[in-house]
């Protein structure tokens, strides 16, 4: 299972503390920048649990997939709107290098609901 953290106001105690509760070993750490990792671990966890019991991680989430080129199309293939969804809360954050149009997509994105009918 991939998961992925953004790391708090002290990377390195964030980075420790992680690799520390999850018994980390170097060759699951798959990313690490500044701010965020992305570890694979064997077993899932509960990151809502998780994240009470770390005090260095501002965000924890599991990686169900991975886009280099994001469209909208791409994230409604994601979500999977085909099963009849007619309403669906979503948001955006974005943690990299490089410039990512983020307005434009989620328009691109609601007009491409709204065309499919879904709010």
């Amino acid at each position: 299972m991939k998961y992925f953290f953004i790391l708090g106001n002290n990377p390195t105690l964030s980075l420790t503390e992680i690799a520390s509760v999850l018994n980390l070993k170097p060759n699951q750490v798959l990313f690490l920048s500044e701010d965020s990792l992305v570890v694979d671990v064997a077993d899932s966890f509960d990151a809502e649990k998780l994240i009470n019991k770390l005090g260095g991680t501002i965000k924890i989430a599991d990686c169900k997939s991975q886009i280099a080129d994001l469209t909208a199309e791409k994230i409604i293939e994601l979500f999977e709107l085909n099963n009849g969804h007619q309403k669906i809360n979503f948001g955006f954050s974005y943690y990299g290098a490089g410039k990512f149009d983020e307005k434009s997509l989620a328009m691109e994105l609601k007009r491409k609901l709204k065309e499919d009918g879904v709010n």
